[in-house]
């Protein structure tokens, strides 16, 4: 296929998954969907988690560690209520990994 000078002109008529693909010539993955979002509300921090995606095990030591506050650089151990919330969506199909479904 011989080069187009106007290729500019054209691409933004064509659809994304096309022009990544005439970019890398490979066919596109489906986009995944993200693991870990950090939301601020009203001054109050929101963790939120997709267990779909992340395994279990990595999911539990990180929102330990967001509800204890252990992230923020005034964390004390006896302050109780530096603390952030934390929600996990799809936990009824959540990621494992290795042969820990049975």
């Amino acid at each position: 296929m011989p080069f187009d000078p106007n290729i500019r002109l054209a691409l933004p008529k064509m659809p994304n998954h096309l022009v990544e693909r005439m970019m890398t010539n490979e066919i596109p993955t489906p986009a995944q969907e993200s693991q870990y979002v950090a939301v601020n509300r009203g001054g109050v921090t929101y963790h939120l988690f997709n267990a779909k995606t992340m395994p279990i095990g990595r999911i539990a030591v990180l929102v330990s560690k967001y509800i204890r506050g252990k992230h923020k650089p005034t964390y004390s151990p006896t302050n109780h209520k530096n603390g952030d919330k934390c929600v996990i969506v799809n936990m009824s199909d959540p990621y494992m990994t290795g042969r820990k479904r049975r």
